[in-house]
């Protein structure tokens, strides 16, 4: 701080005036007189350097100016919208600040959008934080569902070797965790990057526009995720009554299968998907070895198709559709309801075969509607009846 010392001379002349003129009316004594006239040849004996001053005075009159652009440049941007977080009212209040008192509510303005960043920013902290942690589940969630992916692999090889002459290879190959990792870091850049996008072209995206953008990143992740947690799939398969048994793509340039060869190979996967289901279940369970094989030796399977070979008319083609079965373990059972009335069964595939026959008569008006089924070499049978009123109604009194 600076410190300044009086001359004691000019303090007692100073005080003895200061006492003169305390009252309503100055002291016109001749002490009082002295005081004034040697006060007054002493300070025109003083010599004052007002340059220190002057320059003051000048950079005074710099900084103002500095200040004044400083502040148009700023009022204008914010304005404009390349400076964000001000209202209108509040830009205007510091284009138009002329007063210290004015100035210091600038200062107040400043604080309050400081404190607002400040707060942003701790929520931002606490936003990332949570994203991060986000992350890591994800990673550690498809990680997991990788590693799931190839045990299922796994065990559908397991039930495919069951029937080596009428089997599928299915094969992939599954990322490890470090290519999971990179995959989703991968997919939130890109989506950050449209997002920022967005936000630098200014407009004003509707809840249909947020709605549909939402939309196209739940297939891009849908597709990415897929396409490159599993590469290089391949889907073959093999059966004795199609080329020989040789190894073939599913799809592809050797295709052109039968209709039959078809259906043989959709009832081929069914029957598999089945097995695979149930061995999967029982694999997947806390049981132990010998006890997971004795729970597959017990289970029974069972399978319903209603108009089995609808699209079929041929005996080779249907034959040829359910070469196989054979293969299939005994606790393996399908019940197929055929609707084609020409079909003739072979008992190499199906050993039971019922045939159902309806009738029906009239008595006393009502129709007596029933079924009768007729056994294939087995002693099994079923009937199921249905009664309709053939009387008309009583029409009402007009």
């Amino acid at each position: 701080m600076l410190s300044v010392t009086l001359d004691p001379e000019i303090t007692e002349l100073a005080t003895s005036i200061r006492r003169a003129c305390i009252g309503d009316q100055a002291s016109t004594n001749e002490a009082a007189k002295i005081s004034i006239a040697n006060l007054t040849s002493i300070i025109d004996d003083l010599e004052i350097d007002t340059k220190p001053l002057l320059a003051r005075e000048d950079q005074k009159s710099t900084a103002y100016e500095a200040f004044q652009a400083k502040r148009t440049e700023f009022c204008e941007k914010a304005r404009n919208g390349e400076i964000k977080g001000l209202q209108l009212p509040e830009i205007e209040r510091i284009a138009e600040a002329r007063t210290i008192e004015q100035l210091g509510l600038i200062h107040q303005i400043k604080e309050k959008i400081s404190a607002s960043i400040n707060e942003h920013q701790d929520q931002l902290a606490v936003f990332k934080q949570a994203m991060e942690e986000s992350k890591a589940a994800t990673i550690d969630n498809m990680t997991r569902f990788a590693r799931q992916a190839e045990n299922n692999l796994a065990i559908m090889e397991r039930v495919m070797q069951k029937s080596p002459n009428a089997r599928f290879y299915v094969k992939a190959d599954v990322a490890d965790a470090d290519k999971i990792r990179s995959i989703i870091e991968s997919l939130i850049a890109t989506i950050q990057e449209r997002e920022a996008a967005a936000r630098e072209r200014g407009t004003v995206a509707l809840n249909e526009d947020i709605k549909q953008r939402n939309e196209e990143y739940l297939d891009q992740i849908h597709t990415q995720v897929y396409q490159k947690i599993f590469s290089n799939p391949s889907v073959l398969f093999s059966h004795k009554a199609i080329r020989s048994g040789e190894k073939t793509r599913l799809t592809g340039e050797k295709g052109g299968l039968s209709g039959g060869q078809r259906t043989a190979l959709m009832m081929m996967w069914l029957i598999k998907q089945a097995d695979y289901a149930l061995t999967r279940a029982v694999v997947n369970s806390d049981l132990n070895r010998r006890d997971q094989k004795a729970a597959l030796r017990a289970v029974q399977r069972i399978m319903f198709f209603d108009g089995l070979f609808s699209n079929l008319s041929s005996d080779e083609i249907i034959n040829d559709a359910f070469q196989g079965l054979s293969d299939i373990d005994m606790n393996f059972q399908l019940i197929g309801l055929i609707h084609n009335p020409n079909y003739v069964n072979n008992k190499a595939i199906f050993p039971v075969h019922l045939v159902g026959k309806k009738y029906s008569a009239t008595k006393d008006g009502k129709r007596h509607c029933f079924m009768s089924v007729d056994g294939y070499e087995n002693k099994l049978g079923f009937f199921q009846s249905a009664y309709r009123n053939n009387t008309p109604p009583e029409q009402p009194n007009a």
